[in-house]
This record gives structure tokens, C-alpha cells and sequence, in this order.
């Protein structure tokens, strides 16, 4: 690593003000990042009076803060002073270049096209152009040149949904399209190559009048060592401090509905007002229709489903029919997971085997509630007239709602309304929930788990045998498949009273597949899974065993 002394101290922060009409949770990148290029001597961060926060790591290393906006005005205010050196960033590579079938694992992420940095669609297009430079520093640093003197800089122009081949071939961005563009060019070469936002001060260099901001540029790792490459300025600049590094915007439907129970899960949260825009990674109508209808085809609880799949714009449309609540839902689940994916609308319709009697229906509505873990603490009151359920009263958390309105889709339902469904998030909720977790006798509590299965499509057709004692529960029986197996051994452990699943499923087929068959299929399910799209994974199927290799970003 190129080692500079850390010899100018320089001020950065901001003062971020929001107006929110619902407690919103939040995420906050601010902090400089804890690297050798910067140290940092004061620093104060402040969420405004009574907001809690937390901080914790991503996957990247960036330090991130957690918290929950009041309804009204919020703000947040960063101060810090920092050493930086006074030299410009380095061009100086260490070592020799590396190979990209040489490249440590963690790195081959950066050499992937992604939502905003397609590479894929520039190819040609980086050939064409930078072919005849020499591959290293010079190549790199001519598609610097030409971003900066092709490219025009719009301050305000930026839009959430640009990509780097859309700038280059629109000729016109901010700061984050210049970045994009280089990194995506670079990638085209199998360059290692990142995004960085941070702070960037007029030292040594005249202010061209642009307001001061937040600002993003790239690293390219030459060598042994990540270098700094701007072609918004495109010269080497003095005393960067960087905040985050490989951020990226949410890219697929998976991410956006964690995003969403993740605020649910927050104690306290009244509601969640889910405006996050997917911008998943572009791909053809056809294809995505293909491996929808192949995940479905190749899923063993959905095989048989009469659903048909359209897609227009990257937004899917089921059609068809199936049996009950949770197959609707799982066709939906299975859709969302197809990468390029930006929206499912489910039109499939419930074909119920008979009809059932409002009080058989309430019957199970109200067993679900009572039995489900996420759910139990609540004071749910239910109605079912013709088939169609109504649920008011309270309940602790946004998430316990959202399962509630799963959980009461029973055989027979046509429709559910939660509206009058309350949170409530006082601690006498928990006083409810200790009275309704209390010891239960073995028979009540396997009777709940089996009442559980018969509606989770994944386990229903296999009927695992269920002993339980003092809250320890014993599965053992045979399945069909793996997924079976870890479903059976969660919806036991979301019963309450359940303290422990011991799980001896085994999973046993009438018809084994070659190991070459199921290495395909389980290939072919890596790529089209939307939350692997970044990753670099090696598969092999010996004697029905799968072994996998490479890396991912988080467990």
C-alpha cells in the first residue's frame, strides 16, 4: 500500500433535516470509513432529541446507523474533523497485475455487471473503443479521459434509474453516472472495479461553482492496491475522506420485501409506507417468462400448479388456479425470486375442493392466530361471514399483522380484511404473550403443528409423524425433498409453546435424477435467484451430494 502522512486536518459533515408523517425507519451512511487514508481526531453525529440509533457493519465494511424518524421534523447532524495527507491520490501500482483467475474471491464481485454498472451491454462498445490500449493503468486511465470529455456534467440531472450504458449513450450525468460509466467500462475488462461516495474538498484545486455536495468517484484495484479515479475532475485530487464503498440501489423485488418486513420487525413501527423503487438488472420479457415457468415447473410443492406466467416490462402477471391461500402465495414467492423481476401482480384464482361453514372457518382462523408465535401476543378479534374474514382489535408489531393476515387465509376464506387490525406496541402485549405461552399439554401442541403443515403446500403431501414433549418436538418420517424437510422443521418452530425441533426427516425418492441433471438444474437456479446476482459460485453433484464453492456477501 502506498503509505502518505496524514498532515491536513479538514472539516466535513452535513445537516440533514426530514419531514415524516409515520414513525419511518431509517438507514444512514455518514461516518467516514476507519481506513488508513484518513484519521479521524473529533467527530459528532446526532440523530435529534429521543431518537435511538445503532451502528453496525455491512457486508462491505461501510458503518452504518439505524434509526426511527417521529412523525414531524427530523434532524440529523454530522460533524467531524479528519487528517488526510496532502498528496494527490496515487498512481504509483504496486506489484504486478492480476489475473482475473487470480483474483482472492472477495474481489470477483467487482468484476460482475450489476443494475447500474451494466458491463454486459458495453462490451462492444469498450472493444471497440479502448481495444488497442494497453491493458493496466493506461487502458484504465483513457476511459477516465473519455468519460470526462464526452460526457457532459448536468448538476440536477441525476435520476435513480440511470445506468452506465444509458449515460454513455445519453451523454450527459452527475458525479454518480460518471462514476458508474468508468466502473462499468472497466468491468468490460475484468478490472476490479467499485463505487465510493465520500467527501471531496476544494484543496489545491479551483471551485468550478458547483454547490458543494456528497461526492461519488470509483477505486480500480491495479496491482496490490485500490486507486482513486474521478472523471468527473479527472485529476488527481487532495484530501478525499471516504464514507462507503460498493453501495448499489435496491435491485430486485427479494431485496425490496426484506426491506419492508425488516421495518416491520422494528418494535414501536405503526405502519410501513413502502415507496422503495425496484430497479432490477434489465433482461428480456421471454427469458423472464421462461425462468419463472421453470422455477415453478422445478419447485416439487408448485410442479403441478395450473398457473400461467406473462410478463411485459419486467412486471409478471399470474394467471390460473390452485387450491388454497398458501399455493397463491408461493407462486408469488417463487416469481419474486426470478432475477429482473420488478413486480408481480397475482391474479391467480382460489379453487376451493368444497364449501366450508362460517363457524368451521372461524374455527381455524382463530386456532392459527392462537397458535402462531409471531401473532400470539396480540388481542385479535375475528368475523367470518360468507367465507369472508374480518379482523379488528390489537396487536404488538407491524410484522405480527402481516402474519396475521397469512395466517387466517384457512381453506374457505374468499377474502380477509385487517383494516380495523391495530398496533399497539405497549408492554402489555408481552404480559399477553407470557399468559399464551404458557405450558401447554403435548397432544394440544401436536395437533397445532399438524394443523400447521396441512397448510404449508411445501410439507402437506408428505404428513411427517410429530411427537412432542415438555415443548422439545421430534419430526421423523421421509419426504420428498430438502426444502419439505427445513419447511416442516420452521412451521413447527413457529408454534408457540415450542422450545426445540429435533428434526429426523429423511428425504427419500421414488426417482433418483443423475448427478448431472440435478448439477444443471441447481446451476441454472443460482443464476436466474435474484439475491446471488452478484455472487460467484462453483457447483458440483457427487453421489446426489451438492458441493458449493466461492463467494457470496453475507450468510
Amino acid at each position: 500500500m502506498n503509505w502518505t502522512p496524514l498532515d491536513i486536518a479538514v472539516r466535513v459533515g452535513c445537516h440533514l433535516t426530514y419531514e415524516t408523517s409515520v414513525p419511518t425507519p431509517v438507514l444512514f451512511v455518514l461516518r467516514p470509513r476507519p481506513e488508513g487514508r484518513v484519521h479521524v481526531m473529533q467527530e459528532r453525529l446526532t440523530f435529534g432529541i429521543g431518537l435511538p440509533s445503532s451502528e453496525f457493519q455491512d457486508s462491505h465494511g461501510n458503518l452504518l446507523y439505524r434509526s426511527t424518524f417521529m412523525p414531524g421534523r427530523n434532524e440529523v447532524r454530522h460533524d467531524a474533523l479528519v487528517a488526510v495527507s496532502s498528496q494527490p491520490d496515487s498512481r504509483n501500482i504496486q506489484g504486478n497485475l492480476v489475473p482475473v483467475g487470480e483474483l482472492p474471491h472477495e474481489m470477483l464481485r467487482y468484476t460482475l455487471p450489476s443494475r447500474y454498472c451494466d458491463s454486459d451491454k458495453l462490451l462492444n462498445f469498450a472493444w471497440n473503443q479502448f481495444w488497442q490500449i494497453p491493458h493496466g493503468l493506461a487502458r484504465v486511465q483513457a476511459i477516465c479521459d473519455w468519460v470526462h470529455n464526452n460526457i457532459e456534467y448536468r448538476f440536477g440531472s441525476g435520476r435513480p434509474d440511470l445506468s452506465a450504458s444509458e449515460v454513455i449513450f445519453g451523454r450527459h450525468g452527475v458525479c454518480r453516472d460518471f462514476a458508474h460509466a468508468v466502473i462499468a467500462l472497466c468491468r468490460a475488462f475484468n478490472f476490479p472495479a467499485r463505487y465510493v461516495t465520500g467527501h471531496l474538498p476544494d484543496i489545491g484545486y479551483l471551485d468550478p461553482g458547483t454547490p458543494m455536495d456528497f461526492h461519488a468517484y470509483c477505486e480500480v484495484y491495479l496491482g496490490q492496491e485500490w486507486l482513486t479515479f474521478d472523471a468527473r475532475h479527472n485529476v488527481p485530487r487532495i484530501g478525499r475522506v471516504k464514507v462507503a464503498h460498493g453501495a448499489d440501489a435496491v435491485d430486485d423485488l427479494v431485496a425490496k420485501d426484506r426491506v419492508v418486513k425488516l421495518a416491520e420487525s422494528i418494535r414501536g413501527v405503526l405502519g410501513v409506507i413502502d415507496l422503495t423503487t425496484v430497479t432490477p438488472v434489465s433482461r428480456s420479457d421471454e427469458d423472464l417468462r421462461k425462468d419463472i415457468q421453470t422455477a415453478l415447473r422445478q419447485d416439487p410443492a408448485t410442479e403441478s400448479y395450473s398457473v400461467n406466467v406473462s410478463v411485459r416490462s419486467a412486471v409478471v402477471t399470474l394467471t390460473g388456479s390452485v387450491g388454497y391461500y398458501p399455493e397463491k402465495q408461493l407462486a408469488t414467492r417463487l416469481a419474486h425470486g426470478v432475477k429482473g423481476v420488478k413486480e408481480v401482480r397475482n391474479q391467480v384464482s382460489i379453487d376451493y375442493l368444497g364449501q366450508r361453514t362460517d363457524p368451521a372457518i372461524a374455527a381455524d382462523v382463530n386456532a392459527r392466530v392462537r397458535w402462531d408465535i409471531w401473532v400470539s401476543g396480540g388481542r385479535i378479534n375475528s368475523a367470518v361471514t360468507h367465507g369472508k374474514v374480518t379482523l379488528s382489535g390489537t396487536i404488538g408489531s407491524a410484522i405480527g399483522r402481516s402474519r396475521a393476515f397469512d395466517d387466517v387465509w384457512v381453506n374457505g376464506v374468499i377474502s380477509v380484511d385487517d383494516s380495523g387490525l391495530q398496533i399497539d406496541p405497549s408492554p402489555r402485549h408481552e404480559v399477553s404473550r407470557e399468559l399464551k405461552s404458557a405450558a401447554r399439554s403435548n397432544s394440544v401442541v401436536k395437533h397445532a403443528i399438524l394443523a400447521a403443515f396441512r397448510l404449508d403446500p411445501r410439507v402437506a403431501i408428505f404428513s411427517p409423524d410429530v411427537n412432542v414433549e415438555d415443548g422439545v418436538v421430534v419430526l421423523d418420517g421421509t419426504v420428498g425433498n430438502l426444502k419439505a424437510r427445513s419447511a416442516a422443521e420452521q412451521d413447527a418452530k413457529n408454534i408457540v409453546s415450542v422450545c426445540r425441533v429435533v428434526n429426523l426427516l429423511t428425504v427419500r425418492l421414488t426417482a433418483w435424477p443423475s448427478d448431472a441433471d440435478m448439477q444443471n438444474q441447481l446451476k441454472a437456479a443460482l443464476l436466474r435467484d435474484s439475491l446471488l446476482e452478484r455472487s460467484v459460485i462453483d457447483v458440483a453433484v457427487i453421489d446426489h451430494v451438492a458441493y458449493l464453492s466461492g463467494a457470496v456477501d453475507s450468510f
